[in-house]
């Protein structure tokens, strides 16, 4: 969601910088989508769907930003 903060992006984009199979990606877009944390822009489209991040997940990662960190172990 964070790389959604910087604007909109299709599945291909997301999974270029984040070095991670399409097909992940678009799962985990998809699962975001359904609890309203992301949104996609162009639902009618098969390929090259844009997504953004919702309000509500912009909230939600404000709050996680606000935990502390944890350790590696």
């Amino acid at each position: 969601m964070v790389k959604l903060r910087q604007g909109e992006h299709t599945p291909t984009q997301i999974s270029r910088e984040l070095g991670a199979p399409v097909s992940h990606v678009s799962k985990i877009l998809r699962e975001l989508s359904d609890k309203g944390l992301v949104s996609c822009l162009t639902p009618d489209r098969r390929k090259a769907r844009f997504y953004s991040i919702t309000e509500r997940g912009n909230c939600i990662l404000e709050e996680l930003r606000k935990l502390p960190a944890r350790g590696g172990k």
